[in-house]
């Protein structure tokens, strides 16, 4: 499957598998500079500080989470430089599977860490 959303100078790209016993999901964010480094003439002193920060947060192992009550998945790889972002993470179906029987309940948790609004969580 595949999935392009672009808004405010952001692409994300995502292609993942369906029906394995194990999803993959391989994501590519690109930014245009305005979007990553901020209008031109409104750019904050210190900028590469903030962007090194940034791409250094970036790498490594990415984190999925859905809820603060659902224990984080950290599986794949995150590769990141300015503007750029590429991310391969890999799921179980069976942590899948809880995530979506989790968002089918009521959870007061993710409606306290903003992920859901009040309305869809009682």
């Amino acid at each position: 499957m595949f999935q392009r959303i672009t808004d405010r100078g952001v692409t994300i790209r995502t292609w993942y598998t369906v029906g394995l016993p194990v999803r993959l999901t391989l994501t590519a964010v690109a930014q245009t500079r305005d979007a990553y480094y901020g209008a031109v003439g409104n750019r904050p002193p210190g900028l590469w500080k903030r962007v090194l920060r940034a791409v250094a947060t970036a790498n490594g192992r990415p984190v999925s989470y859905y809820c603060p009550a659902i224990p984080p998945s950290r599986r794949g790889i995150a590769l990141a430089v300015p503007r750029y972002t590429a991310e391969l993470r890999w799921e179980t179906r069976r942590w899948d599977e809880a995530v979506t029987a989790h968002l089918q309940r009521p959870c007061p948790a993710c409606t306290a860490a903003g992920w859901r609004r009040a309305a869809d969580a009682t």
